[in-house]
């Protein structure tokens, strides 16, 4: 019977060489962000200021440029191509609500991200 590190391995796909979101997140002062892998894709975690965590797909809804080169600036993620403006609570972008970032599910918990909910972004990415 295979372990369930070697199940875990054929459901996930390879990594892209980032640390994990609880490895970032662990890292993350208040009003940062960082670039992080969350189920084989890249994320961008987002500490805001009152210490809330959130994790986005590290892709800007307007052109795919990387969310992590941006910073945050009154709560919101700001793009560092063209300025686009991302609330990391929703997702949404609140100068433009025809656009929208996903947001990506996974508590934290004890230093390290839920297993179930990275297997459930990998079965099930449209959620």
């Amino acid at each position: 019977m295979p372990s369930l590190s070697a199940l875990l391995a054929d459901l996930l796909p390879p990594t892209l060489g980032r640390p994990s979101v609880a490895e970032v997140a662990a890292g993350l002062a208040p009003g940062q962000l960082g670039a992080a892998e969350q189920a084989g894709q890249p994320v961008v975690v987002v500490r805001q200021a009152d210490g809330q965590l959130h994790v986005l797909d590290d892709a800007c809804p307007h052109d795919g440029g990387p969310l992590s080169d941006g910073y945050l600036e009154a709560g919101l993620v700001v793009c560092a191509r063209h300025g686009w403006e991302v609330d990391p609570a929703s997702g949404a972008c609140p100068r433009r609500p025809q656009a929208a970032c996903r947001r990506r599910s996974g508590a934290v918990s004890a230093g390290r991200p839920a297993v179930s909910a990275a297997i459930l972004d990998r079965v099930a990415p449209d959620r």
